[in-house]
């Protein structure tokens, strides 16, 4: 493995690894040079001039390479479920640098760049609001370190939905796709979750005495609060219609992605999770089966939707998993039925991955809800 960077940012990190040192924006790539590698992972291009040159140095040096955009190539993103397809953002003068003004634009841009220098070997992946460790930004933080002071902590009343990934989560999605030698554009990002749902989470993982006191978004706007910059992560769509896609983006092909390559159809348990299986099910046209919790008390009195025909390989998937519990028991009705399950995909891994690997499923995971934070 080797960094190439400026080494002006923490560079006591990660000692065990090369070093290489140069400066993209200035255009010195020469350490880069005379070498060879298997992948690239390029996580800082922001301007396509700087991602073409880079592109283009290392289009004979290595088999793949990973772009790392962002969502934000929708500005704004007033579409609900914005796919890979949807038309990103333009800017009229392709040759402007400033980054603040057009992040999203040229960030598009990069991504055309850097597929145009190497044809059929780069993924570009449009990545969420990432969160972990060292996050320096006090959007998501924010509210972990509020509500770990304690106390009365002001809340917008609002249901609107927030779209969080671990940075860590995206790094392991991220080798693994290299690895298997992934292409295209992929949107890489959590499942959308209710705002007053991540409070609550914030509130288990702490210890204090802190008290959510909602506020009416409305109050808020009128007494000159702003949205993100004053309170991260709320959007106030009432009055900011056009971002309402923000927290909405559609992951199914980066799902799918994950699925085995020997599945002939997906399942789910009935909940939350018919939604994204439907989704995935459009993206890869495979059948989808949804298994009930109970059998139904009418008509064919049938526990699992849908045609299980003997000898299938269903890939389960599930939303949210903590014990497990309700995916083993939807893989264990279709094995009853004659499916053999080829696999479980959870979208965020709360503890259930470890007990259903215990029971044999072979399972991945999207994101990973870390105790640790």
């Amino acid at each position: 493995m080797t960094l190439f960077n400026r080494g002006r940012t923490n560079p006591e990190l990660f000692p065990e690894v090369e070093r290489l040192r140069g400066d993209r924006e200035a255009g010195d790539l020469d350490a880069l040079r005379g070498r060879t590698w298997d992948a690239v992972v390029d996580t800082s291009a922001y301007v396509p001039r700087v991602a073409r040159a880079s592109a283009e140095l290392l289009a004979d040096a290595v088999e793949h390479y990973t772009f790392v955009s962002s969502l934000s190539v929708f500005t704004p993103p007033s579409k609900q479920g914005l796919t890979e397809q949807d038309p990103v953002s333009t800017i009229a003068d392709e040759t402007s640098e400033d980054v603040q003004a057009h992040y999203g634009p040229l960030k598009a841009l990069c991504e055309h760049a850097v597929a145009e220098a190497m044809p059929g070997r780069v993924l570009n992946l449009r990545s969420g609001l990432l969160i972990g460790p060292r996050d320096p930004t006090n959007r998501f933080t924010y509210w972990v370190r509020r509500i770990a002071r304690g106390g009365d902590v002001l809340a917008p009343g609002t249901i609107e939905p927030v779209q969080l990934i671990d940075a860590r989560d995206v790094a392991d999605w991220t080798i693994d796709s290299a690895q298997r030698r992934l292409s295209g554009t992929f949107h890489v990002t959590g499942e959308p979750i209710p705002f007053p749902v991540m409070l609550a989470e914030c509130l288990a993982a702490g210890d204090g005495d802190a008290r959510l006191v909602e506020v009416e978004a409305d109050f808020l706007l009128e007494q000159g609060v702003e949205p993100f910059a004053d309170v991260p992560l709320w959007l106030a769509l009432g009055r900011n219609p056009e971002w309402r896609g923000f927290f909405l983006a559609d992951v199914a092909k980066a799902v799918a992605a994950l699925l085995p390559p020997d599945v002939t159809a997906l399942g789910a348990p009935e909940g939350a999770a018919m939604l994204l299986v439907a989704a995935v099910s459009l993206e890869t046209g495979l059948p989808v089966t949804v298994v009930r919790k109970q059998p139904k008390e009418y008509g064919t009195e049938a526990q699992v939707e849908g045609i299980v025909a003997p000898g299938a390989r269903v890939a389960l998937l599930e939303d949210v998993s903590t014990t497990g519990h309700q995916v083993r028991r939807a893989a264990e009705v279709l094995e009853a039925a004659g499916a053999t399950i080829g696999g479980i995909i959870l979208a965020i891994d709360r503890g259930g991955a470890d007990h259903l690997r215990e029971a044999g499923y072979a399972v991945e995971a999207v994101a990973v809800l870390r105790p640790d934070g």
